[in-house]
């Protein structure tokens, strides 16, 4: 005891605590005179001793199938008070305050407010605690039991006890849990959307465990698809009726069977649920026509007109308001869908009124020959009676034993009255007419039936032949005139080319021609290169080659050249000469092709040609290039040996180049 007694304390102290010690403690005055004794509030002396660490009952090593019953057992002893026991699934073997939580254990281990465990998850489990005291120490044992699930495999079980003597922390043991487990299937798409006409993979992904008898199976709308026991399917040229449908994969191996499925969503082009339609209105009546389409997503309709550009409404219904006349025809819907070509469906307005009628004017056949004629009626309501006439009396099939028929066929926007001939007769030409009436009026066309000439036919054969000829013909037209302009291209080309190949120029050639006799005539030589005797009273003239004019028609004959000089003519080695010739001044052989007369250096003077025809050099005009003449012979030409008189005789040369 102690205290200071004077001030009246009296403490109690206990030192080296035991077990005894844990007991209830008063304080109590005894009793003196003139004070009755008195006692103190009881005080609790609790002793308290660190449990040993939590042990599993169980083994160390679980094996169980998931989805079935698990239960296990955990124990701490020796621990005053007794410890709290819990449960949790962790994925390591050590507490981290995150794991899953089995049953009421956060709660029995007061972790409810504690924010290490607030993110715990909790699985469905039943814990039952039991303590035994023993020499006033505690031993408890907690038996879990609950339903692993495939998730679980591979982690560990963990028992946790907290104790007054821990503190904040915890002591743990931990057994890992090894579970078979049936398989788990999912089920998806490897090649992305699912679109009519598209092929499509289907992936099956399975685990489970064990793996070494795992089968696969799948199932479509219902019906198991044969060979396919593998991990995917491939299902080929999606349909629209395939659209909905279930596709189920089925794996299963000793623990059990898990399917997985998918309703197939297939994108499709858009299909028209309704029927075309034809609408009747008289004039100022409002009308409503629909079309109503399916496709996957939910296609666009849109309206038109044929006829006329732009849209006239959006959406499966279309009205036009007080109607018109030129509002009759035919309209369309049009649906589409992304990704798909779009469809239209066509629609009929007709304005009530006297039908129309349609025939040509003139048509041709032969006789002997089945013909027939086709009237085409329109307009609403349908005509009720159609009338042929022919030359103004009615026809009527029966009463022509059959080798005419009349038929009524039913069209889009109205009807064909068909008039048949079987074998033309002379009586069956002439001029027919067709009528229609409805409750609006009656109208009616006219067209003449010719008997078909030989000339027509041909003409009628030529046409029909033309509109499949008229191509190709303008195609040989075009590929012809083409290669007669290239040819004459060629041809023109050709010839400019020979003619800058024969032309040689005096400035730019550098050509030696050589001239000598064949025949064994005489050749003068001296006349081309000068007289030996008196070298400086000649001059000689280099020309490319003399003219030769139209009055020597044999291209092998040259006379001697022409001389003019102030000399006697026998001078100069001249033994052949002409006696009209005059001569003055130099000698001078006359001008070559393409020169001039007034380019000579005489001027003035009178000049011979080759034959000793005399000229005059004033006013000279230049010598033309001669056309190409015949050689003379026995019937065309003259004779070389005619009254003409020639100063050399007939010689035969070669040009060498």
């Amino acid at each position: 005891m102690v205290g200071r007694v004077n001030e009246g304390e009296y403490h109690l102290r206990i030192e080296n605590v035991t077990l005894e010690d844990d007991d209830i403690y008063e304080c109590q005055l005894e009793q003196v005179p003139n004070n009755a004794g008195q006692r103190s509030t009881p005080a609790r002396l609790s002793v308290h001793v660190e449990p040993q660490a939590p042990r599993m009952v169980s083994p160390q090593h679980i094996s169980a199938v998931a989805g079935m019953e698990l239960r296990h057992s955990c124990t701490s002893v020796g621990g005053r008070p007794a410890a709290k026991l819990g449960w949790a699934i962790s994925d390591s073997p050590q507490f981290s305050g995150n794991d899953t939580w089995l049953g009421d254990s956060r709660t029995r281990l007061a972790f409810s407010q504690d924010s290490r465990t607030a993110s715990g998850a909790t699985v469905q489990a039943r814990i039952i605690n039991a303590n035994q005291e023993n020499n006033r120490l505690f031993s408890v044992i907690s038996n879990v039991s609950f339903i692993p699930k495939a998730e679980h495999d591979g982690k560990y079980l963990m028992c946790i006890a907290r104790h007054e003597t821990y503190g904040v922390d915890v002591r743990s043991v931990a057994v890992r849990m090894d579970l078979k487990y049936a398989p788990r299937v999912t089920l998806s798409v490897i090649n992305g959307e699912m679109k009519e006409g598209a092929d499509v993979v289907f992936l099956c992904n399975v685990d489970a465990k064990p793996l070494n008898s795992l089968r696969i199976s799948w199932f479509h709308k219902g019906n198991h698809v044969r060979d396919k026991a593998t991990d995917s399917l491939v299902m080929r040229n999606l349909r629209m009726i395939d659209h909905g449908s279930e596709v189920v994969c089925s794996a299963s191996n000793s623990i059990g069977t898990t399917t997985a499925s998918m309703v197939m969503n297939i994108t499709y082009g858009a299909r028209f649920v309704s029927e075309p339609q034809k609408y009747e209105a008289l004039p100022g009546e409002t009308v409503h026509m629909s079309c109503h389409a399916t496709g996957n997503p939910k296609p666009e309709i849109l309206w038109y007109k044929v006829g006329q550009n732009g849209v006239l409404s959006k959406g499966e219904n279309f009205t036009i308001v007080s109607v018109h006349k030129y509002q009759a025809g035919e309209y369309y819907c049009q649906a589409s869908v992304p990704g798909f070509q779009s469809v239209n469906q066509t629609h009929y307005l007709f304005i009530r009124g006297p039908p129309s009628v349609r025939l040509p004017q003139v048509v041709y056949a032969n006789k002997k020959q089945n013909f027939q004629f086709h009237c085409d009626i329109s307009g609403r309501p349908l005509a009720h009676e159609v009338v042929w006439w022919h030359n103004g009396k009615v026809l009527d099939s029966a009463s022509l034993e059959g080798r005419i028929e009349i038929k009524q066929i039913p069209t889009s926007t109205g009807m064909q009255s068909q008039l048949s001939f079987h074998s033309v007769e002379d009586t069956d030409f002439g001029s027919y007419n067709c009528s229609a009436a409805n409750p609006y009026g009656v109208k009616s066309e006219s067209v003449e039936l010719k008997e078909q000439s030989v000339g027509l036919t041909i003409s009628l054969m030529i046409s029909e032949a033309g509109n499949y000829m008229m191509i190709a013909g303008i195609v040989f037209v075009l590929a012809l005139s083409s290669l007669i302009c290239l040819a004459c291209l060629c041809c023109l080309c050709r010839r400019r080319c020979m003619r800058r190949t024969k032309k040689i120029s005096g400035d730019h050639a550098d050509v030696t021609i050589k001239c000598e006799a064949l025949d064994g005539g005489q050749f003068y030589p001296e006349m081309y290169s000068g007289s030996p005797s008196n070298p400086d009273d000649v001059t000689i003239y280099s020309k490319d080659y003399i003219a030769i004019p139209q009055n020597n028609p044999d291209l092998d004959y040259l006379p001697p050249p022409t001389f003019q000089g102030n000399g006697s003519p026998y001078s100069h080695h001249h033994p052949y000469y002409s006696p009209t010739a005059a001569f003055e001044g130099t000698v001078r052989i006359d001008p070559s092709h393409d020169s001039f007369a007034s380019n000579l250096s005489t001027s003035g003077t009178v000049i011979s040609d080759v034959y000793g025809n005399m000229y005059s050099t004033e006013k000279l005009a230049p010598l033309e290039p001669l056309a190409e003449v015949a050689t003379p012979d026995t019937e065309s030409g003259t004779p070389l040996l005619g009254p003409l008189h020639h100063d050399r005789p007939t010689s035969r040369t070669s040009t060498h180049v």
